[in-house]
């Protein structure tokens, strides 16, 4: 069979699928013909590779359009972690009030979109690893299109989670608690609503990261995207972008922020210690109006602006206020610096 007679095939048992499927469909054949052609591969050679238009059709339409997994043979008494992977996927994480941990993967728009991937859920230790992998011998085209999804319901047990995606966005829109929690994103935006762990990592590159959280270590880094962490409370908040804006609102008793040209916006109580760190980026720092405290400054050419309730006593690039309770390094080359309350 030629390319015009597998194309005119196709497209006769297309006609009991609805149109935009169809014209994904066909487009996909499109481009394996093409491909091949360029391969040096023949026309009668690429239709027996594709398969017979009718089966491969009867087969879609009768495999599930959703791949779930309900995972009620975990032990749990073992299990202490929960790890995710998924490149194009979004992925949304909830926790349940049960024992078991439920899995969804499914495309939002174009239900035939999950068949080019494999769902993986299997135990492994004390891990319980959930994977979804793309197929290699997949004839949709992956990339445009795609609206994946996959969900995920932890057990109620408070275990250690480990996220890791790609061009996904990964969102935790209720309250989470967990053990330690480690997310990794590379162009897809995090948003946390309201996350409780011993430990907290999160790492983007081009990504925009919002996240309320709460634990003991909090680390957040970009870099290029923004970082917004707001209702945070821990002992120590370490905080970094390059080129991202970074603001920062909670309770700590030491943080590290940097930026390279990013701004910094904070906005800290009960500090005890406080490390500002940036090139060209402004800093403004914020605190309550009854902290006291010694602040160093040092820049090359920004300015120094204070704004503070408490009597104030300033030498050169040093500012003294209250009981000099919070340590306070300020640093820029040219970015201005403003401490307030």
């Amino acid at each position: 069979m030629n390319r015009k007679e597998y194309m005119e095939r196709l497209q006769m048992d297309l006609e009991a699928v609805d149109e935009i499927t169809a014209k994904e469909i066909l487009q996909d054949f499109t481009d394996h013909f093409d491909q091949g052609l360029s391969e040096g591969r023949s026309e009668e050679e690429i239709s027996e590779e594709l398969g017979d238009p009718a089966e491969l059709i009867s087969e879609l339409n009768t495999r599930p359009h959703r791949q779930a997994q309900a995972e009620t043979e975990t032990d749990s008494e073992l299990l202490s972690a929960v790890a995710i992977e998924a490149d194009s996927a979004d992925i949304t994480v909830r926790q349940g009030t049960g024992s078991e941990v439920l899995v969804d993967f499914y495309d939002s728009r174009n239900p035939l979109r999950v068949h080019n991937y494999r769902l993986e859920t299997f135990q492994d230790g004390e891990v319980y690893r959930i994977r979804v992998q793309r197929l290699q011998n997949s004839w949709l085209r992956a990339g445009a299109g795609e609206h994946l999804r996959l969900d995920v319901t932890l057990p109620s047990a408070s275990l250690d989670v480990k996220i890791a995606g790609m061009s996904g966005d990964i969102r935790l829109p209720e309250a989470v608690n967990c053990g330690k929690f480690a997310a990794l994103t590379q162009s897809g935006d995090l948003e946390i609503r309201a996350l409780n762990a011993e430990a907290v990592q999160i790492t983007s590159t081009s990504g925009d990261v919002r996240a309320a959280v709460r634990g003991e270590l909090i680390q957040a880094s970009t870099v290029s995207g923004d970082l917004d962490v707001s209702g945070a409370e821990g002992k120590l908040g370490k905080f970094r972008t390059t080129s991202g804006d970074l603001e920062v609102q909670g309770r700590f008793q030491a943080v590290l922020a940097e930026s390279k040209s990013g701004d910094l916006d904070l906005s800290v109580e009960m500090a005890e210690s406080l490390k500002l760190d940036t090139i060209s980026g402004d800093i403004h720092l914020k605190l309550p109006h009854t902290t006291g405290f010694v602040c160093s400054f040092s820049t090359i050419s920004g300015d120094l602006r204070q704004h503070i309730s408490l009597p104030l006593q300033r030498q050169g690039r040093q500012l003294r206020a209250g009981d000099e309770h919070a340590q306070i390094a300020a640093k820029t080359i040219s970015g201005d610096f403003k401490i307030s309350d």
